[in-house]
């Protein structure tokens, strides 16, 4: 609560009655301040040379413009509802149980979201929220749909939804919503495929590689969502490889020129992306006609340049298979799949283990060991049926970045061993001992300052 009513009084008496137009006024300079923005209402009034607005003073004063803006108000609190009313609206607070919890997120308790948006402006075409374990994303399902997985449902799901199922629409998704048969089920539905799988580099580094199908009868808006994806694909990483059939047979590689207008707009977004093409003979030719250079490899100008080797084509297919290695050195990982009790099916493991006869199975056992291994192997299969696997992998790191007084301590570590092991004397034992325990408790904390 305020004490200093004498302020509110003293704004009240500078008070004056406004006019219409002086309020067309105090409208068009608000208007006017989103189109010119600044960091204070008090600086479009300032008569700096460098930064004066003269057309602000001349329309209307700063303390009458700040006058107004203090008094202005648009509610009539006379009609509001006392708190007595019935058709007050109080404020609730309730528990949602489709909450999530995701400890790598900035906001770690938040809702859930799949969302299908265009990748020219980012506009949201449809979304959907996951609510727990009993989440159907597509209940439009065709006949051997129900049972492919959360990922292949919540992709069939969104398409079908946005009324973009063979339409020609390009779909970019993130490895999360990868799914072998979801990218099938596209492929049928709609004319070109972009698939991208990234591999872990050293000291960090990723290098993305992307598989791109374009079709001969590819639309001008297909086309150009495919130019856009190169460019945004390749100028947000350092290490890029993209292959595939883009369907582009009348570009002259030699000179990089081309004969349609689409050709020319490939080209243009191959430059801006700053892309080297490496293939340079033809890869697919059918009957009399002429071989044509459709399927290419594109790589960053400062990447290691692949060796591209050139094979027959496989069974009745017309393209020539080829061959891509590249030289790079892989940083190893750990992965470790894990049970994702989050998203377990609960229900459906009551079901299963109801149906266990626990009676009949423990008696048969003789021993106490035996029992528990039945049990431990029951519970398992359940755990195996009900509960979706989750992938944890932890990066080997090399070399681990130590201060120096951790250094100190390794460096004393194996000095006192060294004595210990030419006198055998307890007391340097000790020594040891305390050091080396130093050490552990120096290394861990830098492990988890790294991670």
């Amino acid at each position: 609560m305020s004490l200093s009513l004498n302020v509110f009084k003293r704004e009240l008496f500078s008070w004056r009655d406004t006019t219409p137009e002086e309020m067309k006024k105090f409208l068009g300079i608000t208007v006017l301040m989103g189109l010119r923005e600044k960091p204070s209402l008090a600086s479009y009034w300032s008569i700096d040379g460098m930064d004066a607005r003269p057309g602000f003073s001349r329309t209307i004063p700063r303390d009458r413009f700040m006058n107004i803006l203090s008094f202005l108000h648009v509610a009539d609190n006379t009609l509001a509802p006392s708190k007595d009313s019935p058709d007050y609206d109080k404020l609730y607070k309730g528990r949602l149980r489709f909450k999530q919890y995701i400890p790598n997120k900035p906001d770690r308790f938040s809702i859930k979201l799949y969302v299908l948006s265009k990748s020219a402006n980012g506009y949201t075409v449809d979304f959907d929220v996951y609510t727990g374990a009993d989440y159907d994303p597509n209940p439009d399902a065709e006949d051997g749909e129900q049972d492919q997985g959360l990922v292949y449902s919540i992709v069939m799901g969104l398409k079908r939804r946005a009324d973009t199922v063979n339409q020609g629409y390009s779909l970019y998704m993130d490895n999360y919503y990868y799914s072998p048969r979801a990218s099938g089920k596209i492929i049928q539905w709609d004319w070109s495929k972009v698939q991208a799988a990234r591999l872990l580099m050293e000291q960090g580094q990723a290098t993305i590689f992307a598989s791109v199908y374009r079709s001969p009868n590819s639309s001008k808006e297909n086309s150009d969502n495919i130019n856009a994806f190169i460019r945004n694909f390749s100028n947000k990483r350092a290490y890029t490889l993209i292959a595939g059939d883009f369907n582009y047979p009348t570009i002259r590689w030699k000179t990089m020129t081309g004969r349609t207008e689409a050709d020319i707009e490939f080209i243009e977004a191959l430059r801006d992306g700053f892309l080297i093409q490496h293939v340079d003979r033809p890869t697919r030719g059918r009957g009399s006609n002429n071989p044509s250079l459709l399927d290419l490899v594109l790589t960053k100008e400062h990447t290691a340049t692949p060796t591209v080797e050139y094979h027959q084509p496989l069974s009745k297919c017309d393209h020539s298979i080829l061959d891509i290695r590249i030289e790079m050195k892989q940083s190893e990982t750990f992965i470790k799949t894990i049970p994702n009790y989050n998203r377990g099916n609960f229900d459906r493991m009551r079901r299963v283990l109801s149906d266990v006869d626990w009676e009949e199975g423990l008696g048969r056992e003789e021993t106490t060991q035996k029992k528990w291994e039945l049990f431990h192997k029951t519970i398992t299969n359940a755990v195996n049926r009900c509960v979706p696997k989750i992938k944890i992998k932890r990066k080997v790191l090399k070399n681990i970045p130590v201060d120096n007084k951790t250094l100190t301590k390794i460096r004393r570590k194996k000095r006192v061993w060294k004595q210990y092991l030419e006198t055998g004397n307890q007391t340097i034992y000790h020594d040891y001992c305390r050091t080396r325990n130093q050490v552990r408790q120096l290394t861990r904390k830098n492990m988890r300052e790294l991670e």
